[in-house]
C-alpha cells in the first residue's frame, strides 16, 4: 500500500490562488502520510513551473490541452494505491486538520464510501449549493 492519503488538484491558469492552497494544504497535512498530484491542463500563466520550483514533493502532470476537471482527476485516480484520495479544488484554504480528521473518520466508519468536508465562504458562512 502506498500513502494513506493522496490528493489531486486540477489546474488551469490558477496562479492567483494556487500558492495559498498549497501552503495551507501542506501546513494542514504535515502529520499525515500524504502525497499530492497536480494535473495542469495547459496553463500559460506559470502555474506548473511555480509548483515544480517551489514544491518539489508535488508530482506535476502536464496535459497538453485542457481535458477538464473530471478527466484531469481521472488521470491520477487510475494509478493510485492509497487508502484514501481527496479531490481538491485549486482555490481552497484548509483548516482544522480536515484531511487527517476525514481519514480518521473513514477508518472508524468503514461502511462510509465517500466523505465531504464542511465547505464555507471566506467569512465562515456555510457554502451550500
Amino acid at each position: 500500500m502506498g500513502n494513506t492519503v493522496t490528493g489531486s488538484i486540477v489546474t488551469y491558469n490558477n496562479m492567483s490562488t494556487i500558492k495559498k492552497t498549497l501552503e495551507t494544504l501542506f501546513d494542514e497535512t504535515d502529520d499525515v502520510d500524504f502525497k499530492l498530484y497536480v494535473v495542469d491542463n495547459g496553463s500559460v500563466d506559470g502555474t506548473p513551473e511555480f509548483i515544480e520550483e517551489n514544491y518539489p514533493n508535488v508530482t506535476v502532470i502536464r496535459s497538453e490541452k485542457n481535458v477538464g476537471f473530471g478527466a484531469g482527476h481521472n488521470i491520477v485516480i487510475k494509478n493510485l494505491d492509497s487508502r484514501y484520495h481527496a479531490i481538491i479544488n485549486p482555490d481552497i484554504v484548509l483548516k482544522e486538520n480536515a484531511i487527517k480528521k476525514m481519514a480518521q473518520y473513514m477508518d472508524e466508519n468503514p461502511q462510509i464510501g465517500l466523505l465531504s468536508p464542511r465547505i464555507c465562504f471566506p467569512d465562515g458562512r456555510d457554502q451550500i449549493l
